[in-house]
């Protein structure tokens, strides 16, 4: 690298990067030294995230997030009866193709014909109960399905009709309460009343004693006496009212509580209802998983049963023919075939287990046992945690100074800015979206505390002359 073009470079760089120049003016150049400076993360060799490849059951997770494992370690395990099945079939079907060849090369006795016809009829018969047993299958899970969707509509239509009669013992309860209210306040009004009315009976025979001790004109006395009788009538009448709101509001107390009794019940009710409900949509949709179990393994029982059949009619047909070259081969390949899925059975079979490709850490774990596969995100995320580097971005001018081989230095400032050596592998030819370029730095030594994703600040030693 030249010297002009470093310290081109260095004057780009102020303040970001440092350049160096040694002997202006001497005879010979003198190496030229910058340092550039950028952020970046820590990255991981390998990454991956792991599932099963077909639709299963978990029967167990073997590991936790943060756990070390090894390469080829378990993982977890979905139900493998069905690939057992499967392998077994698929052995049986292999164990019939040699079988078959080895009779062909042979020839059939009587006997062996008797026995062929008979195996034949037996696949036949297999075949047609496994097709029964789908058929079957299929019948049951949709009567569930209307079973449990009917169960799930009836919940919900006592929910609604409890809900509807929770509405209406809520507005016979504030129509009571009003009633009740309205009754407490005439109630109030009529001893106000009864207050007045006896306060202008007092008033009025005290004026009637007075007139009678200082001997008033009986004209004035006969007004005094019907005052006061007027008085004594008005008092009786608010008296009279008085008792009669006062049993207004007695009843109108009993009605409130036979309302809020109600309406407690209706409470209760509806919660009951609700979980009904949810009962009946658990109930739904575990069933619903429980008949597409149901009906998978009769396919797969058809589906070995209609291979089966197929398998033992082309190995009749191979013991009936004469001996001959082409019927040789047809055994043969028929052989291959069968070897062929016995091969596809057991690596169906062996993906039931997952397990890990490589050494690494345990990231996260994305199921329980119980749950079905494969999932949205997958189930285990595994990352290697050895050969980590660093991903460091540098603008244009720095970026043109680098080249594989730099020295650098990394700083982890989550790492008390522990600081070690590392050396740049690569530069990506093209640029990001920010226009920046993105250099990969190899670490040497780096700590076991270091991981992925971990901010750090990079500082690259370039020398050119």
């Amino acid at each position: 690298m030249s010297a002009r073009r470093l310290a081109a470079a260095a004057v780009v760089l102020a303040g970001a990067a440092t350049a160096v120049a040694v002997g202006v003016g001497s005879s010979a150049p003198r190496p030229v030294t910058a340092t550039l400076a950028a952020t970046g993360t820590v990255a991981a060799p390998r990454q991956a995230t792991l599932d099963f490849p077909t639709a299963g059951r978990l029967l167990e997770v073997d590991v936790r997030p943060g756990q070390q494992v090894a390469a080829g370690q378990l993982l977890a395990r979905v139900d493998a009866s069905s690939a057992r099945a499967a392998v077994a079939t698929a052995e049986a079907n292999l164990g019939s193709a040699v079988a078959q060849l080895r009779q062909l090369r042979q020839g059939p006795s009587r006997a062996d014909r008797a026995q062929l016809r008979a195996g034949a009829r037996q696949a036949q018969q297999t075949l047609a109960a496994a097709n029964q047993a789908l058929a079957d299958a299929r019948d049951a899970a949709a009567q569930d399905a209307v079973r449990l969707q009917t169960a799930l509509d009836q919940a919900n239509a006592r929910l609604a009709a409890d809900q509807g009669k929770l509405a209406h013992d809520q507005s016979t309860l504030a129509a009571d309460q009003a009633a009740a209210a309205s009754a407490a306040d005439q109630v109030a009004a009529d001893r106000t009343a009864l207050t007045a009315a006896q306060a202008t009976l007092l008033a009025d025979q005290k004026t009637q004693a007075a007139d009678q001790a200082t001997s008033a004109p009986a004209q004035t006395l006969s007004a005094d006496a019907k005052a006061v009788l007027a008085d004594q009538a008005a008092v009786a009448a608010a008296s009279s009212q008085l008792d009669d709101d006062k049993g207004a509001l007695g009843d109108a107390r009993p009605a409130v509580g036979a309302d809020q009794a109600k309406l407690d019940a209706d409470g209760t009710a509806v919660a009951a209802d609700r979980d009904a409900v949810q009962v009946a949509a658990d109930a739904q949709a575990a069933g619903a998983v429980a008949q597409r179990q149901s009906v998978d393994a009769a396919a797969a029982g058809s589906t070995s049963a209609s291979l089966g059949l197929a398998a033992t009619q082309a190995e009749n047909a191979t013991h009936l023919q004469a001996p001959r070259i082409g019927a040789l081969a047809a055994a043969r390949t028929a052989v291959r075939v069968a070897r062929a899925a016995l091969v596809g059975a057991r690596e169906q079979l062996a993906a039931t287990r997952l397990v890990a490709p490589f050494p690494g850490a345990v990231a996260s774990v994305g199921g329980v046992a119980g749950q079905a596969v494969p999932l949205q995100g997958g189930l285990v995320t595994l990352v290697d945690l050895s050969g980590l580097t660093v991903d460091a971005t540098f603008a244009e001018a720095p970026a043109t100074l680098l080249a594989p081989g730099e020295r650098a230095t990394v700083s982890v400032p989550a790492l008390a800015d522990s600081a070690f050596a590392g050396t740049v592998t690569g530069v990506d030819p093209l640029p990001t979206a920010q226009g920046a370029y993105t250099a990969t730095i190899a670490l040497a030594g780096a700590p076991a505390s270091l991981r992925p994703g971990m901010h750090v600040e990079v500082a690259v030693t370039v020398t050119g002359r």
